[in-house]
């Protein structure tokens, strides 16, 4: 910055003022070219990071929630309801299905009612996840190869 910013005359070097602020200018611009270049990397990177984030707890509800409803289906097709419409009294317990209560014992009420619960639990925030992914897919412009190297 000294010897360039520095003109002569007549013999000696005469300080330039425009020159040295000339280059100050253009040393902010590359310092904020650098940070901008640097942030719009790191953007990217959050992106990726959020997406990946995302998408393996989009992965891991439907491990959970795929066997869960399966076999959410299965036991109301054997026990004929479902405990979430049913209710227990006096130490029965009753599962409902298509306005008719069926009495079962405590363990069938049970289980019905707990894979029921992991059922509505696992696949709601499954959908609202799959909706976001989709809506960051198309918003940050990602696909799903963008996040396989990762």
């Amino acid at each position: 910055m000294g010897l360039l910013c520095f003109r002569k005359r007549a013999g000696t070097a005469v300080p330039n003022p425009t020159c040295r602020l000339r280059v100050l200018v253009n040393s902010v611009i590359q310092y904020g070219m650098a940070i901008n270049d640097f942030t719009q990397r790191s953007l990217s990177a959050l992106r990726l990071y959020i997406f990946k984030a995302l998408f393996h707890a989009a992965f891991v509800l439907y491990v959970i929630a795929m066997p869960s409803f399966m076999m959410f289906c299965v036991c109301f097709a054997i026990l004929g309801g479902d405990a979430f419409a049913g209710y227990f009294e006096d130490g029965s317990y009753y599962l409902e299905a298509r306005g008719k209560y069926i009495q079962v014992s405590q363990i069938s009420y049970s289980i019905s009612w707990y894979l029921g619960i992991i059922t509505f639990s696992t696949f709601i925030p499954l959908i609202l996840i799959s909706m976001i992914l989709s809506g960051l897919e198309r918003l940050w412009k990602i696909s799903y190869e963008d996040i396989r190297g990762y």
